[in-house]
């Protein structure tokens, strides 16, 4: 019997909907924590730059 065709049963029906919602539940999770990844990433790139620029050493002037 081809399984396309192969009717389910609602306990499979129950149990393929759960699976679904846990999956795109973790989905949707990962994607906010990617963002506030992605968002504090550059927040760090701009803190090392300014740190960068702070501690630099200025030039030293030559003296006549």
């Amino acid at each position: 019997m081809n399984a396309s065709t192969k009717p389910i049963t609602p306990e499979q029906h129950w149990h393929n909907g759960r699976q679904a919602e846990a999956f795109f539940g973790l989905l949707d999770k990962h994607d906010k924590l990617m963002q506030e990844y992605l968002k504090l990433s550059e927040e760090m790139k701009k803190l090392r730059k300014a740190n960068k620029a702070a501690t630099a050493k200025p030039a030293v002037a030559a003296t006549p």
